[in-house]
């Protein structure tokens, strides 16, 4: 016989355990800092009051059509050059100029985009906004601007001249965790270390067939794995089990530590998010000065051919 005593109590605990797992599935499948978005879920930001979507393509390209509401940044402002080394992320009071310049605070939601077949660049924006820096919530529109064109969804001509915030220099903290130093390279690539060392340009670079930097080839001792192996054809990032069966395939799983490179710290971040935020490495630096600064010293070991 039933206990009705027990069973009102029973009845009310299998209801809040329901709705406590209604409410954390979408908690738990909401899309964290240093993460995609799409041009859905971006569609329904376009209006908001805390969100700015930043365009990083040339001006030209932005004059012809953008995002509605974007405004246009140079992506220059996410530079500078540090001890001699060109190519560095800006500094905290260079980068909060920005931000404040822009209408950004440290509350603020910032996505970024660029050309579909340029996702380096607004990747680079969310690894110092958001890995570097610690701004919360940065990310970048998945597939570029063909994406969110070829979704149907809006396009201005109209430039937009944000108003300007306050985002204090104090509050952007680098966290040495996110880059490695020349230092941590070289310690990197004993054979002791353990880490692994990845090259994030294409097979011409890392042959040494083609070259930006002082020295033609790689860093020796490094592995390739090219920028363009992180997407599907319509330049989107490859799902989570495409990219953890592909670096396990090159001996890189999630317990191991990953530092990498390109020619300036730029494309390396395509793979840093890859390896970081989708395949879910736990220790994953991106070395900033990458080549510019490497390939500058002759008595730093590198290597053409594959």
């Amino acid at each position: 016989m039933l206990n009705t005593k027990v069973y009102p109590k029973v009845l009310l605990m299998s209801v809040i355990v329901t709705l406590l797992l209604i409410f954390a599935i979408p908690a738990m499948a909401a899309p964290g800092a240093h993460e995609l978005i799409t041009p859905d879920q971006l569609s329904g930001l376009i209006h908001s009051n805390n969100a700015i979507i930043i365009d990083v393509r040339d001006v030209s390209a932005y004059n012809a059509g953008h995002i509605t509401g974007a405004v246009n940044v140079n992506m220059q402002e996410f530079y500078e050059t540090v001890n001699g080394v060109k190519s560095q992320a800006a500094t905290p009071e260079k980068l909060a100029g920005l931000l404040s310049r822009i209408g950004a605070t440290p509350q603020t939601r910032i996505v970024a985009y660029s050309a579909n077949n340029d996702a380096k660049h607004p990747d680079r924006v969310m690894w110092v906004l958001n890995a570097l820096y610690g701004h919360k919530n940065a990310q970048m529109l998945d597939g570029g601007f063909q994406a969110w064109v070829v979704n149907g969804y809006e396009v201005s001509t109209e430039p937009v001249t944000p108003t300007p915030a306050v985002y204090p220099a104090s509050e952007l903290i680098a966290n040495p965790n996110a880059v490695a130093t020349l230092e941590e390279v070289k310690d990197a690539l004993s054979q002791e270390s353990g880490t692994v060392v990845i090259d994030c340009r294409n097979m011409d670079y890392y042959t040494g067939k083609l070259s930006k930097v002082a020295r033609p080839g790689h860093i020796s001792g490094t592995i390739l794995v090219p920028e363009m192996d992180m997407y599907n054809p319509d330049y989107t990032l490859k799902d989570k089990k495409t990219l953890t069966d592909y670096f396990e395939a090159i001996g890189i799983t999630k317990e191991i530590s990953v530092i990498v490179y390109c020619n300036t710290g730029t494309t390396a971040t395509v793979q840093y998010l890859a390896l970081k935020n989708v395949v879910g490495c736990k220790d994953v630096q991106n070395y900033d000065g990458s080549l510019t600064e490497w390939a500058a010293d002759p008595a730093l070991p590198m290597e053409t051919g594959y």
